[in-house]
């Protein structure tokens, strides 16, 4: 398993500009490479070896050359070390159980909020989840849940098609703090 040591947006307030600050890939790599996570003996575009990422480009008298970037985390707030990672789970969690499988990205959920159980209202279509809504039998106690098939041609019509739902029907189907549409989890 990976461990999750970088917090940028959305498990984070930190964006690209903040990684980098932080010594950015040359030190993330160096923490992968000393916990053993990549393999150092491999050919890249840079040459052989993941250490070549490790350095990091400057001008020399006007001329582009390389030389090592920082050796730890300058925030630790932003890129954690492999000894103390911000997650040893990493940022993703495969949820298994009788209504299917789904991964779910844990690293931007707080840890309150990663265990959920509550009912379950289980759909085979987006026609059938409309039903309920346009009947007025819309209850915010529930999980609904759609079973999505993936995309095709035509990209994943049927949840295109539940989104301009709940645009049309708006905000009576927003959830008991009042600030979110329904909550879909795709199931395959």
């Amino acid at each position: 398993m990976v461990p999750l040591l970088a917090r940028l947006y959305p498990n984070g307030p930190a964006d690209i500009n903040h990684f980098q600050a932080a010594g950015g890939v040359p030190v993330l790599v160096r923490e992968l490479l000393k916990g053993g996570l990549l393999h150092e003996d491999v050919h890249t575009v840079a040459g052989f070896g993941l250490s070549r990422y490790t350095l990091e480009p400057w001008l020399n008298n006007g001329e582009l050359d390389w030389r090592e970037g920082a050796t730890a985390p300058l925030d630790d707030q932003v890129i954690a070390t492999f000894e103390k990672p911000f997650s040893r789970h990493g940022g993703t969690k495969v949820l298994s159980g009788n209504l299917g499988r789904a991964v779910m990205k844990t690293s931007a959920v707080p840890v309150e909020n990663q265990v959920i159980e509550a009912p379950a209202v289980v759909f085979e279509s987006s026609t059938t989840c409309c039903r309920p809504l346009k009947r007025g039998c819309w209850t915010k106690t529930a999980w609904w849940w759609s079973v999505i098939r993936g995309q095709k041609r035509t990209g994943c019509q049927n949840y295109i098609n539940l989104c301009a739902t709940w645009c049309i029907i708006g905000p009576p189907f927003q959830n008991s703090a009042g600030d979110r549409w329904p909550t879909l989890w795709r199931l395959r």
